[in-house]
């Protein structure tokens, strides 16, 4: 079904923007020029609306996403032109005719979404505990590398991450996708195993590290083979102890867990023992069921934050997801969720904030 859909919906898409682009280009030049256009102007205003619409073809193309904010725009601004004449105040006409102020601001929006992708925040959360020590926890997810970043990009957040003098960094999934190169994924797990940490790196898979979406059938094995490598820890439905009064317990991925199940979560902690129990997993899921079975913080990504406007708002509305992002507690259960460090698909983000997490437990 995925494979279907990689397939055909970028036709769909070429025509549907090639339409769009067609209709935009014809009103813009109706506009300016107070005329009609002949017939050969219009042959040639289709052919150019054609290629204008192949690069977008790529699901992931950044002209795609433009069109799609520039449809956005189109839609924002007829409603506020709309809005003008019914207080009576028709103004400017040409520029509502023309959709220049359309094309404008979907350019500002891309400038912006593509600079806020590119600032990575560290985002610090400090919780009191029952703990004979203080810990440090460092909580990365979404990178979907090399999507938002460069190698001279993704060493800098590293050596940044390292001077977190962390005693944990986890990995909470989705740090590659199935658009990442065998050469980009060797980078990145090379750079981030070598992260400084008291207690080492640990990685839970998320729904798209191991290319389910694009059946890349090696891919789960050479993901092991580089987590190895790099002595990056993984926790697949199992826990770790530290210093005896420290759990770890990392989840299977529910979406695509890689042995086609998940293990009962009553099972797997009670197996984990007795701790503070830190429950990683990639997707905000079965809080209130975690709480009940003694759970004391939940870490997940997934969501992004939408990182496109207005998917974020939706699905906090919708409750699409248990939570979308930030701090919540239910009973005794902290629920922290990161927006990523990172972007699926496009270098873009004007929702939310590209972000890795500092846990202080004192």
């Amino acid at each position: 079904m995925m494979l279907l859909f990689y397939r055909v919906f970028p036709l769909v898409l070429i025509v549907v923007i090639a339409a769009g682009a067609f209709w935009f280009l014809r009103r813009l030049l109706r506009t300016w020029s107070a005329g009609t256009l002949s017939v050969r102007q219009t042959r040639a205003l289709a052919v150019i609306s054609v290629l204008i619409a192949l690069p977008a073809g790529k699901i992931t193309s950044m002209w795609t996403l433009f069109f799609l904010l520039l449809a956005g725009s189109l839609l924002l601004w007829e409603g506020l032109f709309a809005i003008g004449e019914r207080v009576g105040k028709r103004r400017f006409p040409r520029l509502r005719s023309s959709g220049i102020t359309a094309l404008f601001s979907a350019i500002a929006l891309m400038i912006t979404g593509c600079l806020n992708a590119s600032n990575i925040h560290a985002t610090h959360y400090a919780l009191d505990t029952a703990l004979t020590k203080q810990y440090r926890i460092l909580f990365l997810s979404d990178l979907h590398y090399p999507t938002t970043m460069d190698a001279a990009a993704l060493e800098q957040l590293c050596a940044r991450l390292s001077q977190e003098q962390a005693d944990l960094l986890i990995l909470g999934g989705d740090i590659v996708d199935e658009n990442t190169s065998d050469e980009a994924l060797s980078i990145v797990f090379e750079q981030l195993g070598a992260v400084e940490t008291t207690y080492g790196v640990y990685y839970v898979y998320g729904n798209h590290d191991t290319g389910s979406y694009a059946a890349l059938s090696q891919r789960p094995k050479q993901l092991e083979q580089a987590l190895a490598a790099n002595d990056i820890h993984v926790l697949r439905d199992t826990s770790v102890r530290i210093d005896d009064e420290l759990v770890v317990i990392g989840r299977e991925d529910a979406k695509h867990p890689l042995d086609g199940q998940r293990a009962d979560g009553a099972a797997l902690l009670a197996q984990a023992g007795e701790g503070y129990q830190i429950l990683i997993d990639h997707q905000p899921l079965e809080r209130v069921e975690n709480e009940r079975l003694g759970v004391d913080l939940q870490l997940s990504g997934h969501t992004h934050n939408g990182q496109v406007f207005p998917i974020g708002m939706l699905s906090s509305l919708l409750s699409i997801n248990e939570q979308t992002y930030g701090l919540q507690t239910i009973g005794d259960l902290t629920s922290i969720v990161s927006s990523g460090a990172g972007g699926w698909g496009y270098a873009f983000r004007n929702e939310g904030i590209c972000e890795y997490v500092v846990v202080d437990l004192s």
